[in-house]
């Protein structure tokens, strides 16, 4: 029987494999290709570095004189964090052998579906669905789902080949009853119901990872489509945030207790509700709602009216237990999944598309120009033209860009020659301008040209690198700057991230959005000097990159080359987190990562120490955190041996702050517009608070449809009422998540459309001009007047007026209208057309 995740104080483990200290590289790759299996980590007490001979790892131990950053024995409460990691996907997880038994197979399966039974329900026994076949655990509820969607008619003959997976308790899916405790429980962490969807999660990542190894070596990976009721739609979710749109195609819910009211594809007379889980603890409610905004398009839930589970409507469960019982509900909702199943099946079997335009390639080149480096220089130059058109025939935004450094005490430490750019004769001449002088001693000032090198202007979403060439090793640290190798590694990292946040009071969780690594700079090293190399692949080990050494690896144009085709096929590294509460393991999901080669590897710090503490084949790890705010390191290498970094923060809550809704008065809001008009944002000012906001607006009785958003940033939430509104009186109302409130009176205008047409009399210019309104046709005394000159009066009937400009007036130049006997409309402006 699987037990809740308890990971003992400051154990790192991968579950079911052999264990195996976490090495170089090279070595590491080597073994996860021998077994697939994830390593369990060996606390060791010195840090491996990379360095790079013809295109080869090779391990070295950094003895006396060098650094030698030692892996701490345990994770110590002091640092907020207890560690605990459970792979879910490599070779040493288990499968039931219905499971396997399924998803072994002579072709391969380009589509399966997932299915998670609600809380308590017991397996129904081997079904068949037409030609397709399940292993009985999906539960009463999904078996009457497929059946209907076997028996519709948007069921075509493809979808036989479609496997069902059914969660079984072997998996580690036990799926729990909810009983008194989990309607009352006070943090979710006492919830069975929480819990257990947290292990159905672990279990589908584990059963995905297994059925993806039974699939035939050429087979791409298969596309889930997550079908989950009750508890099984939180495990469902909890699944996608994992994994993402990489393994998961789509998902169909039913009864979600997560529900967020009127989200995205959220279907049924209970659409309006807010789940029982999301109602229960209002601090969770922003991490959960953010799943509506990363779903596929084609992901949808199903919640009847008055289910107390998704829509908190009377207290009894016949609204939640009556899916698929009703003849015209069966009909709908198993065309419905049929469709999703069918589109994902067609997704998956259609040709590859044409091979997307490359990501733009960005490289900075750090060069060392002391008085040494003079050949060096040299064929840096003759390689200039070859090397950058390199670049250039990349994507059309590729470019490149030189820095130079020398000493403190030279007559410059760090300086760009040469921004990055397209021109292939600007590089050439930067290059050509590099005058070696100076120096004379050792070590140099090389974290100051990475720093330069760093401040450059790159590109969003560029594949990022930095080049340092040179023969003398790097000040660590430096005697003005203070710069380090810690102090380097962070500022590459800040790159992407920016500056690194940190706790202040109580953290609330969220999900830790994702961050692409391609915003951090990687560091090649272009080096004929041993202790420079090695300073350079400690740089590497942290943020991706190579070293090579001049003349034993290739000449220095050639390795320049070198250097932009690796970046240009490094990985991408994207990554994920699920909401973090202490307690519960949170998910770390690289999933979305791509690599050019296979096998990859995926190398988790996961404490941010620099120290990558767990690697293997497996992009989804578990940690169980502490509360506070946490940075997760992971680097992805490609079976050549590339590598790409990125970090992801990740804000871990108490349980006790979210069973506390904040209490904050909203006597402080006001409205922010001046003119609130129909059919533009009215923007509210909130008072300080933890709360996230909705606002509604009302005309005496009667709601009016009008689109609301919240800018936690900005403290202020937007209601847009619509164009059609009326003038007159409204009242917005404000509401928090945990039920603040406040009413606020509005003054609604419209905003006339003008049209105007004019023709000269007598040297004068005779306006006609027509103002229309979703509001009725403006009447009453308007002023209108033109750039040069003042306002002239007039009277509108029915929308309709006649005006005669002051001589020399050009209307064409644009009018201005003022409605000043009807404060109902708001002052407009149009340019008037000559009629002859």
């Amino acid at each position: 029987m699987s037990r809740p995740f308890r990971p003992g104080p400051g154990e790192v483990r991968l579950g079911g494999s052999p264990e195996r200290p976490c090495g170089d590289l090279a070595t590491r790759r080597a073994a996860a290709a021998h077994d697939r299996a994830a390593p369990t980590l060996t606390v060791g007490t010195a840090k491996d570095t990379r360095r790079a001979h013809g295109g080869t790892m090779a391990r070295t131990d950094r003895g006396a004189g060098g650094r030698t950053r030692r892996r701490r024995a345990a994770v110590t409460a002091g640092l907020g964090l207890t560690v605990a990691l459970s792979t879910v996907v490599g070779a040493g997880s288990t499968a039931s052998t219905a499971a396997t038994a399924t998803a072994a197979s002579s072709s391969c399966t380009p589509v399966a579906i997932m299915a998670f039974r609600g809380s308590g329900e017991d397996p129904v026994g081997p079904q068949s669905y037409k030609s397709q076949t399940s292993n009985g655990w999906e539960g009463p509820t999904l078996k009457r789902a497929f059946r209907a969607y076997a028996s519709s008619s948007s069921y075509t003959g493809d979808l036989a080949g479609v496997p069902i997976v059914g969660l079984s308790e072997t998996d580690g899916y036990e799926a729990p009853d909810a009983g008194a405790g989990d309607f009352f429980a006070e943090f979710p962490t006492d919830s069975a119901v929480w819990n257990g969807a947290n292990e159905g999660a672990i279990a589908a990542i584990r059963k995905m990872g297994s059925f993806q190894r039974d699939q035939p070596s050429p087979c791409k990976r298969t596309k889930w489509i997550l079908v989950g009721y009750s508890q099984g739609a939180m495990a469902a979710r909890s699944t996608y945030e994992a994994v993402g749109s990489a393994w998961v195609s789509s998902l169909y819910l039913l009864g979600d207790p997560f529900q967020k009211p009127y989200g995205a594809g959220v279907r049924g007379g209970g659409r309006n509700g807010s789940g029982f889980y999301r109602f229960n603890w209002p601090s969770l409610r922003t991490s959960l709602d953010a799943y509506y905004d990363r779903k596929p398009a084609s992901a949808t839930s199903l919640c009847h009216n008055n289910d107390p589970i998704c829509d908190l409507g009377t207290p009894l469960l016949g609204p939640h237990l009556n899916y698929f019982t009703e003849e015209t509900e069966k009909r709908t909702e198993g065309a419905k999944l049929a469709s999703i199943t069918a589109s994902a099946y067609a997704a998956a079997t259609a040709p590859p598309p044409p091979e997307p335009v490359r990501r733009d390639v960005e490289i900075m080149f750090a060069i060392d120009s002391t008085g040494s480096m003079g050949p060096y220089i040299d064929d840096a130059v003759d390689s200039a033209r070859d090397m950058t058109a390199r670049v250039l025939v990349i994507s059309p935004g590729s470019a490149v860009g030189v820095v130079e450094f020398r000493d403190h005490g030279d007559d410059f430490v760090a300086r760009t020659v040469q921004g990055l750019t397209r021109d292939v004769d600007a590089v050439e001449d930067a290059l050509s301008s590099l005058d070696p002088d100076q120096g004379g001693d050792e070590p140099e000032a090389v974290y100051s040209g990475i720093y330069e090198a760093a401040a450059a202007s790159w590109s969003p979403g560029s594949s990022r690198s930095i080049a340092v060439i040179g023969d003398a090793p790097a000040h660590d640290p430096e005697d003005v700057t203070g710069y380090t190798w810690q102090t380097t590694v962070e500022r590459l990292r800040a790159v992407a991230t920016g500056p690194a946040r940190r706790p202040s009071g109580r953290t609330a969780p969220s999900p830790s959005s994702s961050r692409s690594s391609d915003g951090v700079p990687r560091i090649y090293g272009l080096s004929d000097n041993g202790p420079l190399s090695s300073q350079l692949a400690d740089l590497a080990e942290q943020v991706g990159g190579d070293v090579f050494d001049i003349g034993a690896d290739g000449s220095v144009g050639e390795l320049m080359e070198e250097v932009v085709d690796s970046t240009a096929s490094a990985p991408t590294v994207v990554l994920s987190a699920s909401p973090s509460v202490a307690g519960t393991p949170t998910m770390v999901s690289a999933t979305g990562s791509t690599v050019s080669t296979e096998p990859a590897t995926y190398d988790f710090d996961v404490d941010g120490d620099g120290v990558y503490d767990v690697s293997g084949s497996d992009p989804v790890q578990y940690l169980d955190l502490t509360p506070g705010v946490h940075v997760v390191n992971v680097r992805v290498v490609d079976g050549d041996g590339r590598a790409s970094t990125g970090s992801i923060e990740i804000a871990t809550a108490t349980s006790d702050s979210l069973s506390t809704p904040p209490t904050v008065a909203l006597e402080g809001s006001r409205v922010l517009t001046r003119t609130p008009l129909a059919g533009r944002p009215v923007q509210v000012r909130l008072p300080a608070s933890d709360s996230s906001f909705i606002a509604s607006l009302s005309r005496g009785t009667t709601s009016v449809p009008a689109a609301s958003s919240w800018s936690a940033e900005r403290r202020t939430v937007s209601i847009t009422p619509p164009r059609s509104a009326r003038p007159g009186t409204y009242v917005v109302t404000v509401q928090g998540d945990a039920g603040q409130r406040a009413e606020l009176p509005v003054r609604l205008r419209q905003k006339p459309m003008l049209r105007a047409t004019y023709r000269v009399v007598g040297g004068r210019a005779v306006v006609s001009v027509v103002a229309t309104s979703p509001g009725g046709r403006p009447r009453g005394r308007i002023l209108v007047s033109s750039p040069r000159g003042g306002p002239v009066g007039a009277r509108l009937t029915a929308g309709r007026a006649t005006v005669r400009l002051p001589a020399g007036v050009k209307p064409r130049r644009g009018l201005a209208v003022r409605f000043v006997e009807n404060g109902q409309f708001a002052a407009a402006r149009t340019t008037a057309r000559r009629r002859d």
